[in-house]
């Protein structure tokens, strides 16, 4: 980061950049970026730092401090911490903890993160759909496809369709399809035909070729190509 002409980065030395955080007298912006630079050093010192930062009162340094930490060669130890700020009061905070879970691969951070599927913020759930992509359970397939049908927001429908797509197996690809192949999203139709191809067979021919006259030409060219996938089949 350039600040007034002082460039922050995981270059400078650990000591100038504990230095530059624990002064008071620095502006914010600089402080927070002497903190992210910190996530790149490996010591014992500097991960205590961004740990007692992770319980900052300043929503904004939580936050600094959880992209600082999942940099940090000793993050996973900082599990406990990264949990509780999945319930941090500050929607931004909770966002970014999402983030940084799936981004480790927390496991324990599945259960939490199923709660905030039920957030009232929109930007939430779309987050913690994103997250629940990497540490997916085969039984959160019905609770996911349940916000694709029904979200108030278009953006977290989509969300949990990319979701799903990711995720789609031999099990559930069909449910997929019969919802993909009628639903408004040009993208979602022509996913439906994709999942032919991977996962259908020669029986499944009557239900793509509809699509071969679909409005889109994406769509149809999709459709065209599975159904000569599941012809060869």
């Amino acid at each position: 980061m350039l600040h007034k002409g002082f460039r922050i980065d995981d270059y400078l030395p650990t000591e100038v950049l504990l230095r530059i955080f624990h002064d008071p007298r620095q502006p914010r912006e600089k402080r927070w970026a002497a903190l992210l630079a910190l996530g790149s050093k490996g010591d014992g010192e500097t991960y205590a730092v961004i740990q007692e930062a992770l319980t900052s009162p300043d929503a904004q340094l939580r936050r600094y401090a959880l992209e600082a930490m999942v940099r940090h060669p000793r993050a996973r130890e900082a599990e406990p911490a990264l949990l509780a700020l999945l319930f941090d009061l500050d929607d931004h905070v909770r966002q970014t903890a999402c983030k940084v879970c799936g981004q480790l691969g927390l496991e324990s951070a599945h259960d939490g993160i199923l709660q905030l599927l039920k957030s009232e913020s929109p930007e939430i759930r779309d987050v913690a759909l994103n997250t629940l992509g990497h540490l997916w359970r085969e039984p959160d397939f019905e609770r996911v496809f349940d916000l694709y049908r029904h979200d108030g927001r278009r953006t977290v429908r989509i969300a949990a369709a990319k979701t799903l797509r990711s995720r789609a197996s031999a099990r559930t690809w069909r449910k997929l399809f019969g919802a993909w192949s009628v639903d408004r999203e040009a993208r979602h139709r022509l996913w439906s035909c994709e999942l032919a191809s991977q996962f259908g067979g020669r029986a499944d021919v009557p239900v793509v070729r509809p699509l071969l006259d679909d409005r889109n030409r994406n769509v149809r060219i999709a459709a065209e190509r599975s159904l000569r996938v599941l012809t060869a089949s």
